[in-house]
């Protein structure tokens, strides 16, 4: 893996990292938080991938299928616990 490559995928942990926070502690409105992660993750797969001496049509495949896919399931995980503990927060107060 080239240095270039890993930057890219630093890259893209690190908005995958960022956008679960921001979900997670209601830091910014969740749509343009999915969009920008969705967003980004693509873009920063693709990248990755162009490093790494792949065509641009196999580099753009990767970045829809993995950079979409990982923010999906990301932003899943961040809005199903936030789900949580807005439930859990919702009961103590009819308590």
């Amino acid at each position: 893996m080239s240095f270039g490559a890993l930057i890219f995928f630093a890259v893209f942990v690190a908005i995958l990292f960022a956008a679960y926070l921001a979900i997670r502690q209601r830091r910014a409105a969740p749509g343009l938080v999915a969009f920008g992660a969705v967003l980004g993750c693509v873009v920063s797969m693709t990248a990755f991938s162009l490093a790494q001496g792949n065509i641009f049509a196999h580099a753009l495949l990767v970045g829809l299928l993995m950079g979409g896919g990982f923010s999906a399931a990301t932003l899943a995980m961040a809005f199903y616990f936030q789900g949580n503990e807005l439930r859990a927060e919702a009961r103590k107060r009819q308590e």
